[in-house]
């Protein structure tokens, strides 16, 4: 069984855990532990558009708010805590978006974000939009099915996709958006996209979950316009379509907004050449989180602003409340470990031997997982960082 116990610099340096010649520095401050607040923002993948006289795309589903949690010393995970984080990818032409999500399996952390739902397809059967975080618009609907109707979003999340009309020369309507619905189509113009959420919690004034503009019909020269989107005071929210401010309009949504996939029809303003076939994809999620004052977690692409730390995970990954990667520091109590030969986390031969100069023990995910299971096992130490 495992023990562990304190000794002199000595006799640390002899067993290979100290830095170098003479035990190192004296210790900083230590790392923050304890209880914290963190602030999050999750936001899932916009659904893709339909094709021509389709729907625009459903704003990936939007969720924010905050929960206490705590951080440990580094390299001490059972003092911390692991999150995973999942970032839903946006859906291609006539496809949903993934789920984004923050979860831990030790506590009641468990936020997901719904994909935003697909708009419709013109051509039926099987073409009709789907729900999702916000659900998407209708089409210009042609056979039989109801793909003219917009549908639902997720309560709590997003809002319901515009409605297309049952005709041939038609445009589709708007994908809903996290802060409104989409809108129906005028005419041979597709419907506006739904509005989305104005953020701050990166430190920037960020726009997310705008729904997608619905599409234009081009059709046998029709030449329709594809639906507007939110854009106000500078800031495009991600929703695909058009945006009158724009020389030209964009028919994927914005890539880590959630903004869900519209259309450009043939009549917008130099949009020439840009077919509305197959619909355009929703922008991939984000997930953000953020606290009060100095890093205390590790993950993501990571700043301070404003007197906050945040993390912005634009892909899946891990938001660690430790530190698992910090390189040893050094050592002014150092450690030693006694292993029985018999056991299978045994280093090679009785007790313990040499393990080098530079060996980051105590200060890395392994050493928990050495000790993991043992409950006479026991830590003194310090150090300095």
């Amino acid at each position: 069984m495992p023990l562990l116990s304190t000794r002199a610099s000595a006799s640390s340096r002899a067993f290979g855990f100290a830095r170098g010649a003479g035990g190192g520095a004296s210790p900083s401050a230590p790392y923050p532990v304890g209880s914290f607040t963190m602030n999050y923002l999750v936001v899932a993948g916009g659904g893709g558009s339909g094709g021509n006289g389709g729907g625009g795309g459903g704003a990936g589903g939007l969720l924010q708010g905050s929960f206490s949690t705590t951080s440990g010393e580094r390299g001490l995970p059972s003092q911390g805590l692991e999150f995973t984080v999942i970032v839903g990818a946006g859906g291609q032409g006539f496809t949903p978006g993934g789920n984004s999500s923050l979860s831990n399996s030790a506590t009641s952390v468990s936020v997901t974000a719904t994909g935003g739902g697909r708009g419709a397809n013109r051509d039926g059967p099987g073409a009709e939009a789907q729900t999702g975080g916000s659900g998407g618009g209708g089409s210009a609907a042609y056979g039989p099915g109801s793909q003219e109707n917009g549908v639902a979003g997720t309560p709590g999340q997003g809002n319901p996709g515009g409605n297309g009309t049952r005709s041939t020369v038609l445009a589709g309507g708007g994908g809903g958006g996290a802060g409104g619905s989409g809108g129906g189509n005028s005419g041979t113009q597709g419907g506006s996209g739904g509005n989305g959420v104005l953020s701050t919690i990166s430190g920037y004034p960020t726009g997310y979950a705008g729904g997608g503009g619905g599409s234009g019909i081009d059709y046998g020269g029709w030449n329709g316009y594809s639906g507007l989107v939110h854009y106000s005071g500078g800031i495009w929210y991600g929703g695909g379509g058009w945006q009158t401010q724009f020389s030209l309009g964009q028919r994927d949504g914005r890539r880590n907004s959630g903004g869900g996939g519209g259309g450009l029809g043939d009549g917008n303003p130099n949009a020439a050449g840009q077919s509305d076939s197959g619909g355009g994809t929703g922008g991939s999620g984000v997930v953000i989180v953020n606290y009060t004052g100095p890093q205390r977690a590790y993950g993501g692409n990571t700043y301070s602003i404003l007197g906050n730390t945040v993390h912005v995970f634009h892909q899946t990954g891990i938001l660690y409340t430790y530190n698992p990667t910090s390189p040893l520091e050094p050592v002014t109590t150092g450690l030693v470990v006694h292993l029985d030969a018999a056991d299978p986390r045994s280093f090679p031969g009785p007790n313990t031997t040499a393990l080098g100069t530079s060996v980051g023990v105590g200060f890395n995910r392994d050493w928990n997982n050495l000790i993991a299971g043992n409950p006479s096992a026991n830590i003194s130490y310090s150090y300095g960082v």
